[in-house]
């Protein structure tokens, strides 16, 4: 679970907000809205909707702040794609008008909560609470060249408690198409396949770039794990994955994205 008061190597790591308002300085309001002490922010605001799925796909935000009526993109659409990309993702539809019509709208595709404005500081601190509240499921990846594979991994997750979600590919074509599609938070790759090594991983990074990324392979040499590696990957297993190095693999990465 993510917390607004998540801590990594003994800092407190930052809570991710995203703020789509087509008006500057409504965006300036919501920022100074949300309560700083003992915590970290970081904030990036946006003029519409596109601009906001844009730069949902380039990171996933713990909270979205996304107003209703925008040109271009509006709110609901944002939350729409946002929402196809994240099924998990956290996000808020503000409002300057007092509409049930919108309000029914936004709560039906999947917003957490709708605001009117303006926009005050029991708002914010309330959706930090929310945030806080939630145990998101981590979302995974499995490229793999047979059901066996993705079975082994996800016993292996559910036994060490780890709630997961995953989704199963069976060769580079079909993770390009996934990770287009929608986000996750690791990658299980089987290098052995065909066309999926460095270069693959690379591709994956390049769309992904907060992605973790485990090579796991039967090949144990050192030049196996470098090219996995230097390559884009963040980590490398041996196949028959012991329960003893997942479990060590899943901690190298909550400590990398803070917690997730």
């Amino acid at each position: 679970m993510i917390r607004s008061e998540k801590r990594e190597a003994g800092l407190i790591t930052p809570t991710r907000i995203l703020i789509a308002d087509d008006a500057r300085s409504m965006r300036s309001l919501i920022r100074s809205a949300f309560p700083y002490a003992h915590r970290r922010l970081e904030f990036c605001d946006v003029g519409d909707g596109e601009q906001a799925l844009s730069a949902y796909r380039q990171r996933r935000y713990d909270i979205a702040v996304i107003d209703v009526l925008m040109p271009g993109m509006d709110g609901i659409e944002a939350l729409s794609a946002i929402r196809r990309y994240d099924e998990d993702a956290f996000v808020v539809v503000i409002s300057g008008e007092s509409d049930p019509v919108l309000e029914e709208a936004a709560l039906a595709e999947g917003a957490r909560d709708f605001v009117r404005k303006p926009f005050t500081q029991k708002a914010a601190l309330r959706m930090l609470e929310m945030r806080d509240a939630l145990r998101r499921p981590a979302s995974v990846l499995a490229v793999v060249g047979d059901d066996m594979g993705a079975v082994t991994l996800k016993f292996g997750l559910d036994t060490l408690r780890v709630a997961n979600r995953m989704t199963r590919a069976y060769c580079a074509r079909e993770a390009l198409t996934a990770l287009n599609r929608h986000y996750y938070d690791v990658v299980f790759v089987e290098t052995d396949l065909p066309d999926c090594g460095a270069a693959l991983l690379a591709q994956m990074r390049a769309m992904q770039p907060n992605l973790y990324i485990v090579s796991f392979s039967d090949d144990s040499s050192h030049d196996a794990v470098r090219a996995a590696m230097s390559g884009g990957g963040d980590d490398y297993l041996l196949k028959n994955i012991s329960l003893e190095h997942l479990s060590k693999m899943w901690a190298r990465f909550r400590a990398k994205s803070g917690g997730a």
